[in-house]
């Protein structure tokens, strides 16, 4: 929960220095949606549904939940946290 929070405010201020990396129109909603969200919220439909948003305004494709009965089995408290470490090391290509 923490790495939201941090990955949005690193996010807000790069683009509050670098204006040009997002389309100009979505730019002052962008940043609110940054400032304003709960990123904490343990919610991950809530936080999948403003990431989306997100991906919209900016112009970049929303991700895939990939693997879904594995990732659904980790989600319940069925897997361990080295299945779910495993699959971020293979999607990072390590």
């Amino acid at each position: 929960m923490k790495i939201r929070k941090s990955t949005a405010n690193k996010l807000y201020e790069t683009l509050l220095m670098f204006d040009d990396l997002t389309p100009e129109e979505n730019q002052e909603e962008i940043l609110t949606i940054l400032g304003d969200t709960m990123w904490d919220d343990e919610n991950m439909d809530n936080i999948r549904e403003i990431r989306n948003k997100l991906c919209d305004l900016v112009g970049v494709s929303r991700p895939k939940l990939v693997g879904g009965v594995k990732k659904a089995a980790v989600a319940k408290g069925n897997g361990d946290d080295m299945d779910s470490y495993k699959d971020l090391l293979g999607r990072v290509g390590y």
